[in-house]
């Protein structure tokens, strides 16, 4: 009796794993395991550091056009600097709501088809907070330059992603 319940429970214990994999159309594997996932806070202030310091750059950028070339050759640059200086506007007002947006940072393993594991890099995702708005959720990823997982992905490694952001995302 002993003989058949410790195979038994070891099949039990293979299928309650944590780790998140998903299979490719030809039965590849992504598996991201959960020892090899951070999730931390996405800087609003960091960000808006950032678009302050591009703003400065674009008016440089401008002015040294100018030197050069007209006024309306370099009107580009106006316009770059007109549309960071209302993303920075949308980031401002995102850095007292720290649940909008979680980054995540994981290192997926990949399974070929000869079973052979390959380490991947790190890779840094983005998720939203699902309970906000469709208009919360454009301003964000207008503001933020930030990519999130789609969904809609039929690519394996998108699914992935998406189910991290599914699991570890707690907002």
């Amino acid at each position: 009796m002993r003989k058949l319940l410790i195979p038994l429970f070891g099949l039990v214990l293979a299928g309650c794993s944590n780790d998140i994999t998903t299979k490719t159309d030809l039965g590849e594997k992504y598996i991201v395991k959960e020892s090899a996932v951070s999730v931390s806070a996405y800087s609003w202030d960091d960000r808006a550091t950032f678009i302050e310091y591009w703003i400065n750059r674009t008016r440089d950028n401008f002015d040294s056009c100018r030197s050069v070339l007209s006024d309306s050759a370099c009107s580009h640059w106006i316009d770059d600097e007109a549309n960071e200086k209302s993303k920075l506007e949308y980031a401002k007002a995102w850095i007292d709501k720290p649940t909008s947006v979680l980054k995540i940072k994981f290192r997926p393993i990949f399974t070929d088809l000869n079973k052979n594991k390959i380490a991947k890099d790190y890779e840094n995702i983005h998720c939203i907070n699902p309970n906000l708005s469709t208009t919360d959720k454009e301003e964000i990823l207008f503001a933020s330059g930030i990519g999130v997982p789609n969904k809609n992905s039929s690519l394996a490694f998108e699914i992935t992603k998406s189910k991290v952001c599914e699991k570890y995302a707690k907002f």
